[in-house]
């Protein structure tokens, strides 16, 4: 799973060399939510900025995420094609994914920084 996002990233960073501020097809259609504990705007920016410019025409951000349910994962996963989570706890991210039926990344947690990753690689990736 790691190495199909990670190809992925690097897929698309090799066949589009210039992407900035250029919007691609690669979510075309999709509608994004980001949930999270706290509210964080300039992470938000971050994420919703990227998810529209490649290609998502809704990004849905609600905060103040209690996570004690864990149908959460199933009635969100009705509302949204890809789902980027916040949160303090790892636990309550991977809880929340084996319970979703879309793809869910964690933006940030304690111990995971996967956007942060994802976003160095592709720094590197330029500069080579």
């Amino acid at each position: 799973m790691v190495m199909d996002v990670l190809e992925s990233a690097l897929n698309l960073k090799c066949c589009v060399r210039d992407t900035h501020c250029k919007r691609l097809e690669v979510l075309a259609g999709s509608k994004v939510m980001i949930l999270q504990e706290l509210n964080e705007p300039f992470l938000n920016m971050a994420v919703s900025k990227a998810a529209t410019l490649l290609g998502a025409y809704d990004v849905n951000i609600t905060d103040n995420l209690v996570w004690e349910q864990d149908y959460v994962g199933r009635i969100f996963s009705y509302m949204a094609d890809a789902i980027f989570v916040a949160t303090m706890t790892h636990m309550c991210v991977q809880r929340f994914a084996e319970q979703s039926t879309v793809p869910v990344l964690c933006m940030r947690s304690r111990t995971h920084a996967s956007i942060q990753a994802l976003a160095t690689i592709m720094s590197i990736i330029v500069s080579i």
